[in-house]
Formats: structure tokens, C-alpha cells, sequence
């Protein structure tokens, strides 16, 4: 939880300042639109890898990746959005999924460069972004207000 910086309402913990309703994600929204190439190309990164993934557990093909004991469920893999198609917020919201969530299974399964996927995000995804969970809340009233229209 952080202050307001404009109205300085104490502890606000979303992605909206409750108080003057000004969004408090303002800093990373601009560095996600600044950096929207690399961010694409960091996200087609874990696209190609999870894909990759996805065709290996389909065909059966377990020992290539390190999975975790229970096999992860596949369904969620066919939901990501493709490079060219996904909303930049969406990237922090993968990313994050990837690093410690619905997603996390796939945490060690390698990229093309070799390295495991779950460090790379952490390290060239998330690493620039201060508090991808407001993002994360942000992305999720957005697609509420989507779905009220």
C-alpha cells in the first residue's frame, strides 16, 4: 500500500486512488508505451517458449521439458493471445502469471536462448515495472468495463 502523490490519501492499495480517483499506475503505464517494441518482442520470447511447451505436452513428450509433478493444464496455454494481438498491461499480466501464479508450472521450461523462462521474466519483464500487481488490478477493471459496454 503507498500514499496518493496527488491528494495524498493514506494507504490506497488499487490501482485508483479511492479518494481523488486518479490512477496511481501512471509511472509504469508510460514505461509500458515506452517501451512497447521491446515489450513485444520480450513477450514473443515466452509465447514461442510456452507454445513450445504446449505441442511437447500434447504429443506426450514430458522429459523434454522440466515440469513440475502434476502436469499443468494445457487449456490455459491455448488462451495466449499471439504477439502481434496482445495489449501491452496483458504482457505484465502473463509475466506475472508466469513468476507467481496461474502460469507457474511453466516457470523453469527454457527459452530459445536456453535460459529458464520464469528468470527471464523476472528479469527482463517485471524487473522494470514497480508494482505489476496494481497493473495487474488495472488490467482486470479494464476488462470489467469492457464487458459492461
Amino acid at each position: 500500500m503507498q500514499d496518493c502523490p496527488y491528494c495524498h490519501a493514506r494507504d490506497q492499495w488499487g490501482p485508483i486512488c479511492l479518494e481523488c480517483g486518479k490512477s496511481l499506475c501512471e509511472d509504469d503505464i508510460k514505461k509500458m508505451n515506452l517501451q512497447e517494441v521491446d515489450l513485444i518482442e520480450k513477450y514473443t520470447i515466452c509465447y514461442n517458449a510456452l507454445k513450445n511447451a504446449e505441442k511437447l505436452i500434447k504429443n506426450e513428450l514430458y522429459e523434454r521439458i522440466p515440469l513440475p509433478d502434476t502436469l499443468p493444464d494445457i487449456s490455459l496455454l491455448k488462451k495466449l493471445p499471439k504477439p502481434k494481438e496482445i495489449d501491452l498491461i496483458d504482457i505484465i499480466c502473463v509475466a506475472e502469471s508466469i513468476s507467481c501464479s496461474k502460469l507457474e508450472a511453466y516457470y523453469k521450461i527454457p527459452t530459445d536462448s536456453g535460459e529458464r523462462l520464469g528468470d527471464f521474466i523476472r528479469q527482463d519483464i517485471l524487473k522494470d515495472f514497480s508494482d505489476s500487481q496494481r497493473l495487474i488490478q488495472l488490467s482486470r477493471l479494464y476488462s470489467w468495463l469492457y464487458i459492461l459496454d
